[in-house]
């Protein structure tokens, strides 16, 4: 029997990272301005809940014979912004208490040849 894995993204799935990061660049194209939402912002760390996630955390809970985890892309290769937004996002997970197993890649390239 193949053991079944969904992946749940974080960024717009469970949380809703453009509500935060248009309040540091509405255009969302300038990486100078993402690195300073995650370096010195901790923009990770404040994000909202998407409207349904708790819906859907719920839901996905009660699946049998479905293995839960987390994939998110870190937007980065650059190591120590990569690192940081990575402590940012489990200290989120932490504290809404996501309990599933968080996975992490540099960019949604990465993200789409890992699921």
């Amino acid at each position: 029997m193949n053991k079944i894995t969904l992946y749940l993204d974080m960024d717009g799935v469970l949380a809703d990272f453009n509500k935060e990061y248009t309040k540091f660049d509405p255009n969302k194209e300038d990486r100078k301005k993402f690195r300073s939402a995650v370096i010195d912002h901790h923009i990770f760390e404040k994000l909202d809940f998407m409207p349904d996630t708790q819906e859907l955390l719920n839901h996905v809970s009660k699946l049998h014979g479905v293995t839960i985890e987390i994939l998110t892309s870190m937007g980065t290769h650059e190591t120590h912004q990569a690192n940081a937004a990575k402590t940012q996002k489990l200290k989120w997970l932490d504290e809404k208490n996501i309990p599933y197993k968080a996975n992490f890649v540099n960019n949604k390239e990465q993200k789409a040849q890992y699921a």
